[in-house]
């Protein structure tokens, strides 16, 4: 059984940028307060003969971008998340194969920062034509980096991973008491007191039984619109997620393949979600996986743009 989504993107309201910008840009959404995703839209005219890489820099901190590219017919030509493993910065490199207009969208990715201090939200969108370098291959994005993970000794992750120490439990002590204390006299009395100790060291708890679960997913643009996965419809590069449901923690991460699949296979104690920040797409699954589905609807942009 498979599940379908449809994000809205709407270009009709895209702003023109041009090629050798430094644009100065935010997600603080309009009317500002509200709680809607602010997604930026870029109309670009590009020609045959370019080497255009496009990228996001001065990222506040705290903020993940996305990058998706996409041709004046609404074809997705490449997507990225993140310029290396690590990273939290975009980058896209394509050589026009055709001179007219091009969209990008630019996305914020996960929780976005609070809006509580100017530029909070900030981050710039650069845009260059580097022909000539030699360093762009016609038609291909910029490679997407993600593995299953395998726990930070494993190199699952391309960051350390510093556990936190372990919260001491405190105990009361039990105390027997004999004889009187005061004295009910003046005389002196003895009397005895008896201590039993605790250990302050946390017990070892038994863990729970780890079960395989694997996800698979596809993710593609449904550009005749008939509603099913066709050869080249696949979205490359979109970050897939797999969360533990009862704790949040990361259990492994991919990103899809030039077709559009993601394929994971994770090890849990119970239920898992699946999570695809981009999209702002979530969904649990239970032992032992699911295949899911997720269809972008084809864009109907205006004939004329005004």
């Amino acid at each position: 059984m498979f599940d379908e989504y449809e994000p809205n993107y709407d270009f009709s309201s895209a702003a023109n940028v041009g090629v050798g910008q430094t644009i100065a840009l935010n997600f603080n959404p309009y009317p500002a307060g509200s709680n809607e995703v602010d997604n930026d839209y870029f109309r670009l005219y590009v020609k045959v003969g370019e080497a255009l890489k496009l990228e996001t820099t001065g990222l506040a901190a705290g903020l993940d971008t996305n990058l998706i590219m996409y041709r004046e017919n609404g074809e997705v030509i490449a997507g990225n998340d993140d310029c290396q493993a690590g990273q939290r910065q975009s980058c896209l490199s394509w050589k026009p194969d055709y001179t007219g207009v091009a969209y990008l969208l630019v996305g914020p990715v996960g929780t976005i920062p609070e809006a509580i201090s100017a530029g909070a939200r900030a981050y710039q969108l650069v845009i260059s034509d580097v022909a000539g370098s030699g360093s762009i291959t016609n038609g291909t994005p910029t490679p997407a980096f993600g593995q299953p993970f395998l726990g930070d000794q494993a190199g699952g992750l391309p960051w350390k991973v510093t556990p936190l120490p372990p919260t001491p439990i405190r105990l009361p002590l039990t105390a027997t008491v004999t004889g009187e204390f005061p004295p009910s006299t003046g005389a002196s009395r003895t009397g005895e007191v008896q201590v039993r100790a605790y250990s302050l060291i946390p017990p070892t708890l038994t863990p729970e039984p780890q079960q395989p679960v694997t996800v698979q997913l596809m993710v593609y643009y449904d550009e005749n619109d008939n509603r099913a996965p066709d050869i080249s419809e696949g979205v490359a590069g979109i970050s897939v997620r797999i969360l533990d449901s009862l704790t949040n923690r990361l259990l492994g991460q991919i990103f899809t393949d030039g077709q559009g699949h993601a394929s994971l296979s994770v090890s849990a104690a119970g239920d898992v979600r699946l999570s695809v920040p981009y999209l702002g797409y979530t969904q649990p699954v239970k032992p032992p996986g699911k295949q899911f589905e997720i269809r972008l609807g084809a864009l109907r942009l205006p004939s004329l743009i005004p």
